[in-house]
C-alpha cells in the first residue's frame, strides 16, 4: 500500500496488495464479519460477487485542485492477483468456517493455523490452504466440495444471462482460481486404494484410505463415492447438477 492515498477514506478490500498484507487484512475483515451477526454474514461476505475486476483512481484536474474518483475497470484480475485480494481471502476463510457443522469450530481451526509457526514462515493464502489440508483433511474435503459447487453455480447462473467478454473472463478466473486452491490442498493429501474383505459377507469392498503427508498413521476410510467425487473436484470439473 502506498502513501498519499488520494481518497483517505477508501477501503483496500478489492485492491491487489502484497500476499502477506492481503491475508492479514482478509483475516481481519473475515473476523469482523463473522461476529457481526448470528448468521456470520456481516458486510455481505457470503455474497457471490468475488470482486474480480481491478479498481483504481481516476484523477480529475481542476483549476485550483486535483480530485480523485475510485472506480472499477473492465480489466479482470488474474488468479495470483485474486488470491492477493483482501476481500477474496475473507470470503475463502468464511467458506471454510461455514463448511463446519459448527462454524465456531471452523473459526477456531482457522485461528490455530494462523498462529502456527509453520504459517508464520509464509503467511499467505496458499500456505494457509496447505496447512489446512494437511492438518484437517476431512474438513478440507468438506470445504472443497462446497466451494467447487458454489463456483460452478455462480458460473452456471452467469451463462444464463447475456454473455460479454468480461463475464467469460470472470467465469474462467473463478474456475481457475478455485481449481488452484483445491489442487494446493489436495497436494497435501494422498489417496491410496485399499482392498478390504468383509468377514460377514466374504465380499471384497474397495475403500480408500487418506494418508496425510508427514503424518504417519493419520488416515481415515472413505467410500468409493467420495473418491469419485474427489477426483472430479480436484480437476474443477464437478457438475453442480450432480
Amino acid at each position: 500500500m502506498k502513501k498519499g492515498d488520494p481518497m483517505p477514506d477508501s477501503h483496500w478490500r478489492a485492491k491487489v496488495i502484497s500476499s502477506q498484507a492481503a491475508f492479514e487484512e482478509g483475516f481481519a475483515e473475515f473476523t469482523a464479519s463473522f461476529f457481526l451477526n448470528p448468521n456470520h454474514d456481516g458486510d455481505n461476505i457470503a455474497d457471490k460477487d468475488f470482486q474480480a475486476n481491478k479498481i483504481g483512481y481516476r484523477l480529475s484536474k481542476g483549476t485550483n485542485e486535483v480530485s480523485a474518483t475510485l472506480e472499477w475497470s473492465d480489466t479482470v484480475k488474474n488468479t495470483g492477483e485474486l488470491m492477493d485480494t483482501e476481500f477474496f481471502i475473507a470470503k475463502i476463510l468464511h467458506r471454510i468456517a461455514m463448511s463446519y457443522d459448527n462454524p465456531y469450530d471452523g473459526y477456531q481451526n482457522i485461528v490455530n493455523i494462523k498462529s502456527s509457526d509453520e504459517f508464520r514462515k509464509s503467511p499467505n493464502l496458499s500456505s494457509f490452504i496447505k496447512i489446512f489440508a494437511a492438518n484437517y483433511p476431512q474438513d478440507f474435503e468438506r470445504f472443497k466440495v462446497k466451494f467447487a459447487e458454489e463456483i460452478n453455480t455462480v458460473n452456471a447462473e452467469s451463462t444464463r444471462r447475456i454473455q460479454t467478454d468480461e463475464k467469460r473472463k470472470i467465469a474462467e478466473l473463478l474456475s481457475n482460481t478455485s481449481s488452484l486452491i483445491i489442487s494446493i490442498g489436495q497436494s497435501e493429501i494422498k489417496d491410496i486404494p485399499v482392498a478390504e474383505t468383509s468377514a460377514a459377507t466374504s465380499e471384497t469392498a474397495v475403500k480408500y484410505t487418506r494418508t496425510v503427508k508427514g503424518k504417519p498413521g493419520a488416515s481415515t476410510a472413505d467410500s468409493v463415492k467420495i473418491k469419485i467425487m474427489s477426483e472430479k473436484i480436484k480437476g474443477g470439473n464437478i457438475d453442480s447438477g450432480e
